[in-house]
């Protein structure tokens, strides 16, 4: 009797565990089936409310374009040199940032960015940072950024759209964006990519897209665009800095419609290659800053020398002629000042040595020097209000720089002993000036970037 009681209690707890087991599967599939169901209807609602989904295939486009760049950075990486180790790998592959993502596509903004308008680049064969490649000859090739490009005076094409890749404005929706930033390299084929199609010198991007092969495609993919064909390329910035025009040679280039970053506030006229006008309407051209190369600085206190101008002379060429005098009347003996290098030299660290750097017109009224000396640390003396004419105007260059008459030999000395005899609180207010701005003149920061998408932004009345 005993083992039959155990066996039915046995039977019944069994049963009851069965029973609340089976009770407890059951909710568990009810919950499932009201959570997918859910789901289920909150992504048909997310459909409806976006039919085309262009923001899902804008997402998806770019992961798996930043994943191909991955890749490609991950296959190059063995062949970068410790020096060049520093410097971005591939601008392509800048193009994400530590900044989280809205569900718009677009990166939240920092709060210490002066532009705060969503701008969009264009990802298609318009990006020429894709695989950029130079051709050297028929046996040489290299990328872009190991050719030496990158400290080159005009390579800001490249820092510009390195640092507008990974800026926290940047959105991938087209459909949000104010601005559209054209990533074509055109200081970078100026450079390489000019000689034509048969030459063994190419600039090459994307699958072996080179030289005039890579305008005219540009071409076609603004005419397709339907962004750019909304307000012909108003809303549309390119980087156009180099002094060398082939590629304007082309016909009413579209390029011709954006809005540029340009050189020395001039742009060339349509179909000539070598005649430049100031910008009149229409657009909005801001001048280009050079791409500047410092030297080591000693500290203000352990400077050997007063002045340093590290420029070439070219005594035949009437354009040199100041630099020629400059160098002449410093070499005086009877002056009670001393001077690093005038004339040809290193750079550094005569430079770095010097308390004033000479900023004096060459080919043209801009070129290098002034940012070199700028990043350098030392006080620029420029020769003429023309070459601050030429430069962007959200600088206040009176603020950084002092000037000197070139008139004549009297009216250069007289300039140099007034600069000499300024108080020390003066000079350092001047120091004080240049540091503050040091961001600006460093194309390798994103202030400059800033500085050009906001000043753009007022232009063209977006705020």
């Amino acid at each position: 009797m005993t083992l039959n009681t155990s066996s039915k209690e046995r039977t019944n707890g069994l049963s009851k565990i069965k029973f609340f087991f089976g009770l407890a599967l059951g909710f568990v599939i009810m919950q499932s089936v009201v959570f997918w169901g859910v789901r289920s209807s909150s992504r048909q609602l997310l459909f409806r409310t976006d039919p085309s989904s262009d923001r899902i295939k804008i997402k998806a486009a770019s992961l798996r374009f930043e994943e191909e760049l991955r890749q490609i950075e991950h296959a190059a990486s063995n062949n970068i040199t410790a020096a060049n180790q520093s410097s971005p790998w591939l601008i392509a592959a800048a193009s994400t940032t530590t900044s989280t993502k809205t569900e718009e596509g677009q990166q939240e903004a920092s709060l210490d960015s002066v532009f705060q308008l969503p701008f969009y680049i264009y990802d298609n064969e318009l990006d020429w940072s894709v695989n950029a490649t130079i051709f050297r000859g028929a046996n040489h090739s290299e990328w872009l950024n190991q050719s030496g490009f990158l400290n080159y005076k005009h390579s800001d094409d490249y820092w510009l759209l390195y640092h507008a890749k990974q800026h926290p404005m940047r959105t991938f929706n087209p459909r949000e964006a104010d601005l559209f930033f054209v990533p074509t390299l055109l200081s970078v084929w100026n450079f390489y990519g000019f000689q034509g199609d048969d030459s063994q010198n190419k600039f090459c991007a994307h699958n072996g897209i080179c030289n005039l092969q890579l305008l005219k495609r540009a071409e076609q993919l603004l005419l397709e665009s339907k962004w750019y064909q909304r307000s012909q390329g108003r809303d549309h910035i390119v980087v156009d800095s180099h002094w060398r025009k082939h590629w304007k040679q082309i016909s009413g280039s579209r390029l011709l419609n954006c809005n540029s970053i340009s050189f020395e506030n001039r742009v060339p006229k349509s179909g000539n290659a070598k005649q430049y006008q100031v910008p009149t309407g229409g657009r909005v051209h801001i001048p280009s800053f050079y791409v500047g190369r410092p030297c080591p600085s000693s500290s203000h206190a352990n400077k050997t020398h007063d002045f340093a101008l590290i420029a070439s002379l070219k005594p035949n060429n009437p354009n040199f002629r100041d630099r020629s005098h400059v160098c002449n009347w410093l070499r005086q003996r009877h002056h009670n000042y001393t001077v690093s290098v005038c004339g040809q030299g290193n750079q550094c660290p005569a430079l770095g040595q010097a308390r004033f750097g000479f900023h004096v017109r060459g080919d043209t009224w801009g070129s290098n020097r002034l940012m070199d000396t700028l990043l350098t640390g030392a006080i620029p003396l420029v020769t003429s209000a023309e070459q601050i004419k030429i430069l962007p105007d959200f600088v206040p260059w009176e603020d950084v720089s002092y000037t000197v008459k070139v008139s004549s030999e009297a009216a250069f000395d007289a300039s140099l002993q007034s600069i000499l005899q300024k108080s020390e609180q003066e000079l350092q207010e001047k120091r004080t000036n240049i540091s503050k701005h040091m961001d600006t003149f460093n194309h390798k920061k994103r202030q400059q970037f800033d500085l050009y998408m906001h000043r753009f932004a007022q232009k063209l009345n977006l705020y």
